[in-house]
């Protein structure tokens, strides 16, 4: 029988909050692995984290505090006003 299971390997949390999350896809035949592929995602300050795991869902809780959703909202704010200001 081939079952497939998902580990997360590896989170960095950056210093504006943002998740780094490696994750690897693990296929096994009869409990042997057959392959192993390593992904990685992010998870920004204020995503929707419902559908995550629990760790992941735990970590955010714990970083994505309101004073730092609020300062990531405005970075990004900026950072979109920079890309559609029009250079003469």
């Amino acid at each position: 029988m081939i079952t497939k299971q998902t580990e997360i390997d590896n989170v960095t949390i950056l210093n504006d909050g943002r998740l780094n999350i490696k994750e690897t896809l693990i296929i096994l035949e009869d409990g042997i692995e057959i392959s192993r592929t390593n992904s990685r995602r992010w998870v920004d300050v204020g995503d929707d984290v419902s559908t995550e795991s629990q760790f992941i869902q735990d970590l955010v809780a714990g970083f994505h505090t309101p004073a730092r959703v609020s300062s990531r909202a405005a970075a990004k704010a900026a950072e979109q006003a920079k890309v559609n200001t029009v250079q003469p």
